[in-house]
């Protein structure tokens, strides 16, 4: 994975349950910095549940993962959705010694989370219901056939501020395209709103995977689905 260098300006935009998030640019191009500090809560209940932090803090292995997935998925996003949907580029990752851990750099998306329904429209258009329908559930459901159980908990099943993770773009010639921005959980797939997720998938994936569920892959599976598919996939 590519190692990069710490950026000398950058501002603080926002941050999540996993890490805080900056803001920097490389010439014309904005650079999105996840730094995987995490939240207080998250901390202590990722503490009580595994014994140490967010391992995307500290743990280098981890971050090699989260990269691989990345790349994986911005591959496969568009050979389930075709422009309906795609990942941010990712540049590579550094330690950040200031902060002690680890973070992650991608393209800075500049969209904005689905909007609320215009009252004042003739046709208005419910762009909550469309990221559920069309791009949240389907995604779900391919992530489960390919192997990537943990992540459809950043992919919004269950998760109550799931449809956070993803930002819509107008593009140039005026079409709009779904950004899944966020594929990084800051805490293990048990905290479900739907307790239906929690009992019939959370707790059986944690008991196939022997571990608490937290963006866990089912590597043979994906490797089965790559070489079922990679004729199309490569096209």
């Amino acid at each position: 994975m590519v190692k990069l260098a710490l950026a000398e300006k950058r501002r603080f935009i926002g941050k999540g349950r996993s890490a805080k998030v900056y803001l920097s640019y490389k010439g014309n191009q904005g650079i999105a910095t996840k730094t995987f500090t995490g939240e207080s809560l998250s901390k202590f209940i990722l503490f009580i549940l595994t014994g140490s932090a967010n391992p995307y803090t500290w743990c280098e292995d981890a971050i090699n993962a989260a990269i691989i997935r990345r790349r994986l998925l911005s591959h496969l996003c568009p050979f389930w959705f075709k422009d309906k949907l795609r990942l941010p580029k990712t540049y590579g990752y550094r330690w950040n010694p200031e902060y002690n851990a680890f973070e992650i750099d991608a393209e800075y998306i500049q969209g904005h989370h689905a909007p609320l329904i215009n009252p004042l429209e003739e046709k208005p258009k419910d762009y909550m219901l469309e990221l559920r329908k069309e791009i949240m559930n389907p995604l779900q459901d391919k992530l489960i056939e390919s192997g990537f159980d943990g992540l459809v908990w950043q992919a919004g099943k269950g998760n109550p501020v799931g449809a956070s993770n993803f930002m819509l773009l107008t593009k140039k010639d005026g079409t709009q395209q779904w950004i899944w921005i966020d594929l990084e959980s800051g805490l293990p797939a048990l905290f479900a709103l739907n307790p239906f997720s929690t009992l019939f998938y959370y707790i059986p994936k944690c008991i196939k995977h022997r571990d608490w569920l937290f963006d866990n892959v089912d590597t043979e599976k994906l490797k089965n689905y790559l070489e079922n598919n990679k004729d199309v996939i490569i096209k």
